[in-house]
């Protein structure tokens, strides 16, 4: 799974890349609503995002520094407390990471 699925998943911080990029905005401009987005059955979620960036003349690319930005912007709350349980992948990833802390 492409680590932008989990972005879709907790699309919280595309508001604070651009506070045009609504669910809202982006149902209205693209027809999808990431509050029910379905993340793990998305086939090219890079691609979903880089049209979501397109929205706002920008362009998402799989660089570091690109990462870096959304990872410092994700709500690491929302995505313990809610989306793993949605995210299988993601849930054992953090259950992984979870075990080699002990």
């Amino acid at each position: 799974m492409e680590i932008e699925a989990w972005f879709l998943g907790e699309y919280s911080f595309l508001t604070k890349i651009d506070s045009c990029l609504t669910s809202k905005f982006i149902l209205d401009n693209l027809g999808f609503a990431l509050n029910v987005l379905d993340v793990e059955q998305i086939p090219h979620p890079s691609q979903v995002l880089d049209s979501i960036y397109q929205l706002i003349q920008r362009s998402y690319d799989k660089s570091e520094r690109t990462v870096e930005e959304i990872a410092s912007l994700l709500d690491y709350e929302f995505i313990y407390l809610h989306l793993v349980e949605k995210i299988k992948q993601l849930k054992q990833l953090i259950d992984a990471i979870n075990l080699f802390l002990k």
